[in-house]
């Protein structure tokens, strides 16, 4: 074994190191630099956390909108109650983060534990729910379509009227 290691050495010794392998590896060593600190970049706490409450923000839009088009009655508990169980996620999250922010070694520590994890499965429930209140709605529009193939047209375009309208001032 003493003979093999001794011959690798000789032979990396021996190896004339020229500036195009030098290079390379330079170039491979920045590459390796390059994705890593993209991979902490996009997996950053304040990056997910800017993300979350977007996220929030647009269901608790979407939630609002959706009563008001009457995707679902306002007695509808199990929305709500989720809506509600997620909101308080995203204040819990958005507090220990936060609290983490003001020290590198509570925001590794915290980042190791799987906070990132935590927000990334988070945002994924809030756009669940968003994707849920959205087909809602559609099923609605869906509904009023087939009762406007029905003598009841002018219901139909007055409900997507209103829909376009309000499509317009949102933007």
């Amino acid at each position: 074994m003493a003979a093999l290691s001794e011959t690798s050495l000789s032979l990396i010794a021996s190896a004339p190191l020229t500036s195009a392998t030098a290079t390379k590896a330079l170039l491979e060593v920045l590459l390796v630099l390059t994705a890593v600190y993209y991979i902490f970049h996009l997996t950053s706490p304040s990056r997910l956390l800017r993300a979350l409450l977007a996220a929030i923000a647009e269901l608790e839009s979407s939630y609002i909108d959706a009563l008001e088009r009457g995707a679902f009655s306002p007695s509808d508990l199990s929305i709500a109650a989720t809506l509600a169980a997620l909101q308080l996620k995203v204040s819990t999250i958005r507090e220990a983060a936060l609290r983490n922010s003001l020290s590198y070694r509570a925001a590794l520590r915290e980042f190791l534990k799987g906070q990132t994890l935590t927000m990334l499965q988070c945002i994924h429930e809030v756009r669940v729910l968003g994707t849920h209140i959205e087909l809602l709605y559609q099923q609605i529009l869906k509904e009023a379509h087939l009762r406007a193939s029905s003598p009841d047209v002018e219901a139909f375009e007055s409900v997507t009227r209103a829909v376009a309208v309000r499509q317009r001032c949102k933007y």
